[in-house]
This record gives C-alpha cells, structure tokens and sequence, in this order.
C-alpha cells in the first residue's frame, strides 16, 4: 500500500486563515491610508505643519480657482514669495475649474469662520462678501519695496480699485482682469465667401449695431453643404456679456440705489436681444448646436462672432490650429448711446481674522501680487490683464500685440457691471426670466418682459427695500 500523504492539521489551516485575512486587512488599511493622506493631506498640513516648516514664523493660506496654467502661475509667486521670506510659508489652496463652484466654497468658508487668510474673489459675487473683508486700503503704503519706493493704489487701475471698494472703505485689491471685445473667427468669413460666390465683408473697428447685425445676417449660413456644416454670426449671450450692447442703448440695469432697466432704451436694446436669435437667427438655438457651449462653437468654427474677454485668448491659440486658428479682436459696435464695454477684476482680499505674524506675512503677500515682477509674468502669459499699469506694456508683446492692445484701448470706454444685494441670486434670476424670453412659445414685448422683470419679489426686495433678506 502506497504511503498516504500527511494531511494538513486543522490548526495549520487556521492559521494561514487568519495570515490571508491578516494580509488582505493590511492591504485594506495602507489603501485606507492613501486614500485618507490624498483626501484629507491638506487639512493634516494646516494643522500639524511639516518639518521643514519647523523654523518659519507665519503660515499662510492662499486661495484661488482656474486653470492649470493659474495654478503654476500662483505657484511661481509663491515660491519667489518665499525664497524672499524665508521664515513664511504659504500654502496654496487651488479650487479646479469655474468661479462658481470656488466662491461657493469660499461663502460656505465665511460661514464657518474659516477664510483663507489671502485669496482671489470676482467683482461679481465680491458684493456678497464684502462685509466680511478686511480693510486693505492701506496695505500697499505700509512698506516700501526693496528700491524704497512705495507701491501707492493709484498704480493700479482705477476701475479696478473702485470695484472693490465699498461704502469708502477698500474690501480687497485688484490683481487682474479686462474688458469684453467681439472675437471674429475670420475663417468664417472666408468660407461664406467662398460658398456663397460674393465677398461677405468682415467687421472693422469703428463699426455700429446696425453694420453689425448685417455682418452677423451675412456670416450666417444654415445651408448643409457648406464646408464644415452649417454656421452662424453670432454667439447669444448671457446678460452679462449682453452688458455692453444694452449701455451702447443708452440703458443700464441699476445699483444698490434703484431698478433702471426700464425706458425705451431698455426696449430697444432688449428687443435686438430677442431678435437676434428668434427673427434674424444669426445666433444658435439648442436645438441647431446641441450640447454645444460659446467657446467650442467658436473654436469649430461653426460661429463666427462671440463676446468674450482677454482670458480667452490662451483657449484659442491652445485649441485650433491652420485657417480656424486666424482670429480678430475688435470694439464693440457703437449704438444710440455711444460705445460702452463691461471690465471685471479678480481682486485680492484678507481674512480679517488674520492676526499678529500672520496678518504681516499675509499683506506682504498681497503686496506681492501687486508687484512688477509678478504682473509682468501674469501680462506675458496673457492669462488675463494686469491690474498694475505699468505692467501693460508687458502685457502688448508677442504675436497676438495688436489684439492684446484693443484690450488696453477698451479700458478708456469701460465700465464695471452693476453692483448691487444679493448678486447671485438677481444674476440666476435675470438668466431664467431672459430664458423664458426666448422661448418661441413666449409672445411678450419688450415692454411687457421688462414689466414683469421688475414686478418679481426679488427685483422689488433688491432695489425697494434696499436688499431684501
């Protein structure tokens, strides 16, 4: 009989149970660990500081959104920051993507007592913050720069500065920004040209409304066969972005001190709104380009006209190449009322809590931002304009100088949007009750539309009751 294999004992087996469950545990827990050092790293740092922050005097938090091309810009600023003070670090808070989720963030901070001790805010949702800024009127004027000159408030630009200032006291400083201008994807133009046999001519730079619907009527092609598909003249706008259309009316929506978006002006200027996507259709509806929003539709070359800022720039030379790649910046069209455009900043703002070593490690940063050396690299990336205008000049270089440079012309006509209670809330209010505007189904004037605008609840307690809860 052939000997029998020795049978494994129940205690052996046991064990390398609890080994298997032992190591599948283990697994579990450095996994658990990196998820939690990933998730929760930045909270771990703000608490219990790293070793090489073991010597610095000051640590401080600055937050911003954007981009990767922001990040790494801050990111510079930091560390030139902190090799010129070495006892302060800061450590940088970075929201991914757009404005709206980053000052969600930054409302639910407010709440809670927990601000960044510097950090970026937008002129728009700024109004809601403002009363729970520090004063930094005076941080520019506190220390001299390194050449023993003062960096003084009136270097910066004067629109810029106004936006944040509120009731006279200065709720933050402005680091960069611009104006609105009209892009043309010229190779829209050169496309309906050569389908439709005839020149289709393309803007210039003193042109009015009424040559602009032309143009928009005649860079429209609904026709299928059409190299690339169909196209059209232009982008509709948000309110916002429509700004500069209804002040080139001679209309304006109001401040903290009344409603004015009323009048014939206001009809006029609102009427082309309607009637540029719904009777002249030289705009897109949802159903023509779905799923499609303004920069994409730009950049396929299925528009050939958008209202946009400085900022878009980097999109246009990162994202299209060949003929889509030739584009124009120019004015907007003057109306009645002359020739207006909308200008926003991104300010710099403090926590007010911020005290002691921190409070001066924090206005030193400011005052950094605010620096030459760190707007000439914000200009020269063209990421946006510079609020210092000294930086300007550094800001009109490079292939795209002669765009770059009707940015700087248009701060001479622009204006700040209106600043008035509860921004965000009239903001989502105005976009729904334009929305419902255009829908094909709904036949009211101008007039009418703009009587029921100021009938709503929150119109009347924004600019009656002086804001409303």
């Amino acid at each position: 009989m052939a000997p029998r294999e020795p049978l494994v004992s129940r205690g052996a087996a046991t064990h390398r149970t609890l080994a298997l469950r032992l190591l599948r545990a283990s697994a579990i827990l450095v996994a658990g660990l990196a998820v939690a050092m990933w998730l929760f790293g930045d909270t771990w740092r703000h608490h219990f500081p790293a070793a090489e922050n073991a010597n610095a005097t000051a640590e401080i938090r600055f937050a911003h959104f954007g981009g990767y091309e922001e990040y790494v810009l801050w990111r510079e600023a930091i560390q030139a920051f902190e090799r010129e003070h070495p006892r302060v670090r800061v450590r940088q808070e970075f929201v991914v993507g757009g404005q709206a989720l980053y000052h969600g963030k930054l409302s639910r901070q407010a709440s809670a007592a927990d601000l960044p001790d510097v950090f970026l805010v937008q002129a728009g949702p700024f109004n809601d913050l403002a009363d729970q800024l520090a004063d930094v009127g005076g941080v520019l004027n506190a220390v001299p720069n390194p050449d023993g000159r003062s960096e003084e408030i009136s270097e910066l630009d004067v629109l810029g500065v106004e936006a944040f200032r509120v009731d006279g006291v200065q709720r933050a400083l402005p680091v960069c920004g611009g104006p609105l201008l009209i892009y043309v994807n010229l190779a829209c133009f050169d496309r309906a040209t050569r389908f439709l046999g005839s020149v289709v001519p393309q803007p210039h730079e003193d042109w009015t409304i009424d040559e602009f619907l032309t143009i928009a009527s005649q860079a429209t092609i609904r026709d299928a066969r059409l190299e690339g598909g169909a196209q059209f003249g232009f982008w509709h706008p948000r309110w916002v972005y429509y700004l500069p259309f209804l002040w080139s009316f001679g209309a304006d929506v109001g401040d903290a001190q009344g409603w004015a978006l009323e009048g014939g002006e206001a009809e006029s200027a609102l009427t082309l709104y309607h009637d540029l996507l719904r009777v002249h259709r030289v705009c897109p509806g949802d159903a023509e380009l779905p799923q499609v929003w303004q920069d994409v539709a730009f950049l396929t070359g299925r528009v050939a006209m958008c209202v946009n800022g400085p900022w878009f720039e980097r999109f246009i030379e990162g994202g299209v190449t060949g003929d889509i790649g030739r584009f124009d910046v120019l004015p907007i069209p003057r109306g009645p009322g002359g020739r207006w455009t909308r200008v926003t900043w991104d300010g710099a703002a403090l926590n007010p809590s911020t005290t002691g070593a921190r409070r001066r490690a924090a206005e030193a940063f400011l005052r950094h931002l605010l620096s030459g050396p760190v707007q000439d690299r914000l200009a020269a990336q063209g990421l946006a304009m510079p609020a210092r205008r000294a930086s300007l000049d550094a800001y009109v270089t490079g292939p795209r100088a002669a765009q770059r440079a009707r940015f700087v012309e248009a701060l001479a006509y622009s204006r700040l949007q209106p600043r008035f209670p509860r921004f965000q809330e009239v903001d989502q209010l105005l976009n729904r009750s334009l929305d419902r505007y255009l829908n094909e189904a709904d036949d009211r004037s101008a007039r009418e539309f703009l009587a029921d605008l100021r009938a709503e609840p929150l119109i009347r307690a924004c600019f009656e009751t002086g804001g409303g809860s």
